[in-house]
């Protein structure tokens, strides 16, 4: 995965803010759960690229965003604050992806979803210049960045793991 930064993050959901809301809803959780790989991995000891790819390639045994979700939890990657948050990404993104009836953050599902987070008001190490946005769709992408911001923090400050297993 490439290597991204909080800026990164902050442009490329500020891009999403102009584009479809299925698109948005789609492309925000695909960047959550990239970073969430990401994250994921870097408590991992070194593997080698066929353990990697069996483990997080497109049909590994944890590349399933949902499996991700409750192992970024189980990491200590994030609270249950940020876990119910991702959840709740989760079944927005399936939503879009899956419903050609649903094509708006403005849907009665999707708002059901969208009002209820609770990220977008955070804001960790004063990352975003404006106020916490109030459209359901802003919500969403607001909740995308911290989620990601925080995965990225939680990356940068991984501790190498013990690679004494006490295995001969």
């Amino acid at each position: 995965m490439p290597s991204f930064t909080s800026q990164d993050f902050i442009a490329i959901v500020q891009f999403e803010e102009k584009s479809e809301d299925r698109s948005a809803g789609i492309v925000g959780a695909a960047i959550v759960d990239g970073q969430l790989a990401s994250a994921i991995a870097s408590r991992f000891r070194p593997l080698s690229a066929r353990v990697y790819e069996r483990l997080l390639g497109d049909h590994g045994s944890i590349s399933d965003f949902a499996i991700k979700a409750d192992l970024g939890l189980a990491l200590g990657l994030y609270g249950t604050e940020t876990h119910d948050d991702v959840r709740t990404i989760i079944k927005i993104r399936n939503l879009f992806a899956h419903r050609k009836d649903v094509e708006s953050f403005d849907d009665p599902e999707i708002s059901a979803l969208c009002d209820p987070l609770r990220l977008p008001g955070h804001d960790p190490g004063k990352q975003f210049s404006t106020v916490p946005p109030t459209t359901r769709k802003g919500r969403y992408l607001r909740t995308v960045q911290v989620i990601c911001v925080g995965l990225l923090a939680e990356e940068a400050t991984a501790t190498a793991p013990n690679l004494y297993d006490g295995l001969p």
